[in-house]
């Protein structure tokens, strides 16, 4: 899967940016500042979850990755921002043990 982030023009969507090819995505969140993703998923068949943050450069309408984490649990069903923007809480079955 990927994540598409469109400019909305009058009501319409536009044009989009989107990521490189990801394991199924769950849920995306903006960060408070509108700077960054967190994107969630994961497949159940490999047993593993993953968590992106991507940075989007509006100038560029570009998305970028700059952090992930994969996790040994079935896919993260849900991912958001603190009101601060420092922390990013995860939900997902049990067995917290990041791999990477």
């Amino acid at each position: 899967g990927h994540v598409y982030v469109y400019k909305v023009i009058n009501n319409t969507l536009g044009s989009f940016a989107q990521t490189f090819s990801i394991d199924a995505i769950t849920c995306v969140d903006w960060s408070p500042d509108g700077q960054y993703i967190a994107a969630s998923g994961g497949f159940p068949a490999n047993g593993n979850g993953d968590i992106y943050v991507f940075y989007y450069d509006r100038a560029a309408h570009a998305v970028n990755c700059v952090n992930s984490l994969v996790f040994e649990f079935d896919p993260v069903s849900s991912v958001h921002w603190s009101a601060d923007g420092r922390m990013i809480a995860v939900a997902g079955f049990v067995n917290y043990t990041p791999i990477n």
